[in-house]
């Protein structure tokens, strides 16, 4: 009798496939809970424009709050004319609120102008988009994209917010004046469980009533924050363990056997 190195590789194999196949279904997509769970969420454009020393304007208003992730795309305009003012507001907003990817697009421009002496034209617009939600894993987030604020005579403003609401922290903040533009780069770590809102504002505001002036403003925002789901490098290394461990506990069993 002596003793010899006998490998199982028939069911050894066996076994490696199925961790095998273990691995990529854990890895494959949409097979992760989504990393963000939303709470609430506001989005919406506003228009307002009216020329004439009365009350009378034209308005439009589009908006969304329900808790859902449906895609929000708003797009509204006012004009106010008379024979001595005119005014006209506009605002849009195109958002997407996937589970890994939180992105709006918005804008507000106004004009106002008063070619005759004792009128008055008003021209307010705005775009603003908000959304709260609970990180489900402690994952990497990255924030991209830019504002931007331009006026003649006139009001435009543009911002854009990120903030732990659990801690109070700001992990990102840009404001935009007239005559700004900023570009949006910011990276950070999400901690699973805490709550987060990311904001963005987009104001123009067009007052004349001089004889002979005119104003605009046009102000807007473009954020994209990523979410990336439960890394697959996670899952992976999962595989690899309870390979490793199988690949043990089958060479410990066979390492010696009886042969004849």
């Amino acid at each position: 009798m002596r003793r010899v190195r006998r490998w199982r590789w028939r069911e050894f194999g066996s076994r490696l496939l199925l961790v095998s196949a273990v691995a990529t279904f854990a890895t494959a997509p949409g097979s992760h809970a989504t990393p963000a769970l939303l709470l609430e969420q506001d989005r919406g454009v506003f228009s307002r424009a009216s020329a004439a020393e009365a009350a009378a304007f034209d308005e439009e208003i589009a908006s969304d709050e329900a808790v859902d992730t449906t895609p929000f795309v708003g797009d509204v305009q006012s004009t106010g004319l008379t024979a001595g003012a005119a005014a006209d507001a506009a605002a849009n907003l195109d958002s997407d609120l996937d589970g890994s990817l939180i992105e709006a697009v918005g804008a507000a421009s106004t004009g106002a102008d008063t070619p005759l002496a004792g009128t008055r034209a008003e021209a307010p617009a705005d775009s603003f988009f908000e959304v709260i939600f609970e990180a489900t894993a402690s994952e990497s987030f990255t924030l991209q994209g830019s504002i931007e604020a331009a006026a003649v005579d006139a009001h435009a403003f543009a911002s854009v917010e990120f903030v732990d609401l659990d801690t109070a922290t700001v992990l990102a903040t840009y404001e935009a004046p007239v005559g700004i533009q900023f570009a949006i780069d910011d990276a950070g770590m999400l901690v699973a469980g805490h709550e987060y809102r990311l904001t963005a504002f987009a104001l123009a505001y067009s007052l004349e009533d001089l004889w002979g002036s005119a104003q605009s403003a046009d102000a807007s925002y473009e954020v994209m924050l990523v979410l990336p789901e439960p890394s697959q490098n996670a899952a992976l290394a999962c595989a690899v363990a309870a390979l490793a461990g199988l690949y043990r506990l089958r060479r410990r069993a066979n390492r010696f056997e009886l042969a004849p």
